[in-house]
Order: C-alpha cells, then structure tokens, then sequence
C-alpha cells in the first residue's frame, strides 16, 4: 500500500469547520506525491524545498507521510523540526490524534514527550525544535520535515540533521516567506539556481480551493484593473478575486498581503 491509499483509506482529520473526516489529499498534498515520485523516476534526491501561502496542507500531508512509513516500514528514523515549541507540541498533538483515530490499530510506544516508537517496525518518530544544537547528531535520519524554516532563530540544528540523511532518505522543508535574507531564503535562490540539493517547489494561494467566496455578488464589470490583470494572468475566478478582496482587508499593508498569500515567488519575499 501505498502512502496516499494509506492516508486517504485510514487517517482521519479534523476539517476547518471541526468535523472529523478521511484524509482526503487536496491538490497541494497530491503535487507533493507527484513530484517526489518524479525525483525517485530521475534518480535525483528527495529533497525539496516549499515556499508556500499559509494553510495549504503541507504540514498536515508530510507528518501524515512519516507515519505511514513508521507504521508500515521497518527501522525508519523520522524528525519533524519545527520554529518554537509551541509549535512544536501542535504538530505532536496531530500525530498521536492521527494514531488515537485511526480506522487501524497503530502500535505505539511513548519512550519521552516528543518520542513515539513502532514496537512492530522497530521505527521511530521524533518532534524536536529549532536550537536544539545537538538534536539528530549521530543519528541515521530516514525522513526530515523542517517546518516553517523561515521562522528559525537558530539554523544549527538543521546543518546536524541534513547531515544524518542518507542518500535513499527524504528531505521536505517548508515554510511562508519571512522576510530577505534568512537561511530559507538564500536556500530557495540557490535551488533556483540549481545550485543547492533541494528541489523548489512554489504553491500560491490560488492552489488551495478554499480559498475562494463560492457564492460571490461580485460580478465582472465590478472588479478592478488590477484585478482584471490577476485574473487574465493567473487565471483567476471571481470567487477567487472576491476571496483575495476580502482578505486583504485584514492586512495594513499589501506587502504584508502578499508575504502570507503570494501569487508568485516575487510576492512571497517582498516584504522586508
């Protein structure tokens, strides 16, 4: 089985509107499965690096990802890193909840307060947080997610971990721009240069289908010239244009706009 058939057929989620659903992959969560497998088809490594708009998904999909593997592989390593603690004891709280509400039985053991062992697979899950100096060292690390890097105060436990990775493990950072300058940023220059391991792989906002007011009144000849300039080059729909109306309201700035939800790569970093 497969990780999407895995995830789709016995994970369970909490949607947006609270209810608990199957884990049906949305069109980011798919485009990871299909360019990884397209990496694995050219002999390249599985390391790509995400510059996103916020609440796409990845997050949800790649812990989803090292679960699957934990659960149905033997003797994978899997870090999940996140920027602060807070974040971190979020992302711990979704794993054991895609554990505790799964339509199989996951055997686990809990060894410390962000350990989770596979006593079946002698496999094994870890959630550390940046400036853990020493977190990874000395480890053979099968699967990395460095969450919302752009975020990270301190980058020397990345340098740790991405040196226990070996050449058959996988590497998936992510993260909403953050500004010029840090280390997420210089990487995605290198990347898309071709001049860094990763692989850059960019989601705009108008990726996500949420993202849209599906019953409109906005009609046509009401929108912008700006707007009619988005539309014609992103192909845009007026739910969509009404979507991206009503939520930069919440912003004091379109800088700060287009940092959280860009439509390009450009957007995403202009802000500083």
């Amino acid at each position: 089985m497969n990780r999407k058939n895995f995830i789709e057929n016995e994970i369970k989620i909490v949607n947006k509107q609270g209810k608990q659903v199957s884990f049906i992959q949305n069109y980011v969560q798919n485009k990871l499965d299909e360019i990884r497998d397209k990496l694995k088809r050219e002999s390249k490594p599985i390391w790509i690096l995400v510059l996103k708009a916020r609440q796409e998904g990845c997050s949800a999909k790649i812990e989803a990802d090292w679960l699957t593997d934990c659960t149905l592989k033997k003797n994978i390593n899997a870090v999940v890193i996140s920027h602060e603690k807070e974040s971190t004891k979020r992302l711990l709280r979704r794993v054991h909840y895609y554990i505790d509400n799964a339509n199989l039985q996951i055997p686990t053991e809990k060894s410390s307060e962000y350990e989770i062992s596979f006593p079946t697979t002698n496999s094994w899950f870890y959630l550390g947080t940046a400036g853990s100096v020493a977190f990874g060292r000395g480890d053979t690390i099968h699967r990395v997610h460095l969450s919302e890097w752009a975020f990270y105060r301190d980058d020397s436990v990345v340098d740790g971990i991405l040196q226990s990775v070996p050449m058959d493990g996988e590497v998936i950072a992510e993260s909403t721009a953050n500004g010029f300058g840090n280390r997420f940023q210089t990487e995605w220059d290198r990347a898309i240069r071709g001049e860094s391991k990763f692989y850059p792989l960019f989601f705009s906002w108008s990726d996500n289908p949420e993202y849209q007011i599906a019953n409109t009144s906005l009609s046509e000849n009401e929108i912008t010239e700006e707007e009619q300039i988005l539309k014609d080059k992103f192909r845009l729909t007026i739910p969509q244009i009404a979507w991206r109306r009503e939520k930069m309201k919440e912003f004091p700035t379109k800088e700060q706009f287009y940092q959280e939800y860009p439509l390009t790569p450009d957007e995403a970093f202009i802000y500083t």
